[in-house]
């Protein structure tokens, strides 16, 4: 990787001065500035990254991790790749923007807002759509067997059969506490964590026969 030094201007945003903007170091760490003082900083470089490997196509939007196998997702394509850097093609999809990926320990599934797919050895790579009971989505996570996802432009998310990439059409929720759409789903000790625009809501795995995740009251 090339070390830069400061690249100013995060997300091409700039502050009131360029004297006092805001600065994001790339490989290098600031050391020697006491609190509040205007003297000097030192930055110290860190070692560089050793190139693993290249995929034929680019630009590369996601990665993940299963079963000890390595998968990059570019915009056109889906490769797996081996722990010498040997990168070969799955298939074709189409990507673009922020993706967002994981799996359940045998499939992947990957969305960009508008496709999903999925991935698993022995289904190979699979385009979800509607007849799937399948929605556009922003993000996808994993819990307790569960793939859950929110679905685009709607306060609502849903959920997969249980360690399946299977959809079932009633098996949905919306958020309560907000009528904004939902933007994000996240799971994180083993707490499903949905953010809208304005706010956020805990749910939980509550085991209830009609619809296997609720709100973590108080949370």
């Amino acid at each position: 990787m090339t070390q830069r030094a400061i690249q100013w201007g995060i997300a091409g945003q700039s502050g009131r001065s360029s004297n006092s903007n805001t600065g994001e170091l790339v490989n290098l760490y600031a050391e020697g500035r006491p609190q509040n003082s205007k003297s000097p900083i030192a930055l110290f470089g860190t070692p560089g990254l050793t190139l693993f490997s290249t995929l034929p196509t680019s630009k590369v939007l996601a990665m993940r991790s299963m079963d000890g196998v390595l998968y990059a997702l570019t915009e056109t394509a889906l490769y797996s790749i081996t722990s010498l850097g040997v990168a070969t093609s799955i298939g074709t999809v189409v990507l673009s923007g922020f993706v967002s990926i994981t799996d359940n320990g045998t499939s992947l599934i990957f969305v960009d807002g508008t496709k999903g797919y999925t991935y698993s050895v022995s289904a190979g790579l699979v385009e979800l759509t509607a007849g799937d009971n399948w929605y556009p989505g922003n993000t996808v996570t994993f819990q307790d067997g569960y793939l859950i996802l929110d679905r685009s432009d709607t306060n609502q998310f849903f959920i997969s059969n249980i360690n399946s990439t299977t959809f079932t059409a009633t098996d949905f929720a919306s958020v309560n506490g907000d009528t904004s759409d939902i933007i994000a789903v996240i799971s994180d000790h083993r707490e499903l964590w949905l953010f809208t625009s304005f706010a956020v809501e805990i749910w939980y795995n509550s085991g209830n026969a009609d619809f296997t995740f609720e709100r973590m009251q108080g949370a």
